[in-house]
């Protein structure tokens, strides 16, 4: 008895046997830009950070508001540091400052206070390569929401005070003023970031951020003043030296000036990134 194997073989076709390809070159799997647009969704996704972004915005443009409403027409000078139009901005730094370093808490507590953070390291197990992409989205969103709130309000009451026939100029010291206050709330909402990593703790995180930030300061102030003093030395490397030196109209100049200002905050950066990444890396999540 004779068989014919060709009657029982399973017929294929070209197409079948064809299998998909992706056009050459085209990453697979994980990439920088793939998880850092997944960290800015899940930023962007929070309902606290949406808030918070919103207070900080209404709460500048609202302070300029006021501020140029009730300021009294007088003949200011364009280019003085008391002019209207910078004074509240100095003012307005304050309350984004604040938000930023709320965002900062935020966007790291979200992760550990909902179980989060095993999905995130599921889907990407590399440690330092997840904390340095969560550091750059944070980065992006502290930045973007500091600069549209201190630009929107810094228009707005140029337009105020115009109308109310106050002369009102913007110059490279107004540009420099916005760029290091904005910088600022960038790195003060980064140190946040670091301490609630660190801590687990969104109110660990905004404890520790808020000594640093105007805690220690006065505290070291006063220990000079009763004879300890070291402490200015100190206290010059602090963050909040960071800001007299990007964004104040007066500096010290013994610091490096503005460039100074901008490397100490750049190094605090750094310095939070190999501390908090070595105890990210080592510990269990």
């Amino acid at each position: 008895m004779t068989t014919t194997t060709d009657a029982l073989a399973p017929t294929t076709t070209p197409a079948a046997l064809a299998r998909p390809t992706r056009p050459a070159g085209r990453p697979v799997g994980l990439t920088w830009p793939r998880v850092l647009r997944s960290e800015l969704i899940k930023l962007l996704s929070l309902r606290s950070t949406r808030w918070a972004l919103a207070v900080m915005v209404v709460a500048t443009v609202g302070m300029g508001a006021i501020y140029a409403l009730a300021v009294e027409a007088e003949d200011y000078a364009v280019d003085s540091p008391a002019h209207p139009a910078r004074m509240v901005s100095r003012l307005a730094q304050y309350i984004v400052q604040f938000v930023a370093l709320v965002i900062g808490a935020l966007g790291a507590a979200s992760e550990y206070g909902s179980g989060a953070i095993r999905s995130s390291l599921c889907a990407v197990p590399r440690r330092r390569t997840l904390l340095v992409c969560q550091t750059a989205a944070s980065a992006s969103l502290l930045a973007g929401g500091a600069a549209v709130a201190m630009a929107s309000g810094q228009a707005l009451i140029s337009g105020l005070l115009a109308v109310r026939g106050i002369p009102v100029q913007v110059g490279w010291g107004d540009l420099r003023l916005l760029l290091g206050m904005v910088f600022y709330s960038v790195v003060i909402g980064l140190v946040a970031f670091f301490l609630t990593v660190a801590t687990r703790s969104a109110v660990g995180g905004v404890s520790l951020a808020l000594g640093l930030t105007f805690l220690a300061p006065i505290m070291l102030a006063l220990a000079a003043v009763v004879g300890l003093d070291w402490c200015l030395e100190v206290s010059a490397f602090l963050p909040e030296h960071v800001a007299g030196q990007t964004w104040s109209t007066s500096y010290d100049p013994s610091y490096g000036g503005v460039l100074g200002g901008y490397a100490m905050g750049c190094g605090w950066i750094a310095i939070g990134l190999i501390v908090v990444g070595g105890l990210f890396h080592e510990r269990d999540a």
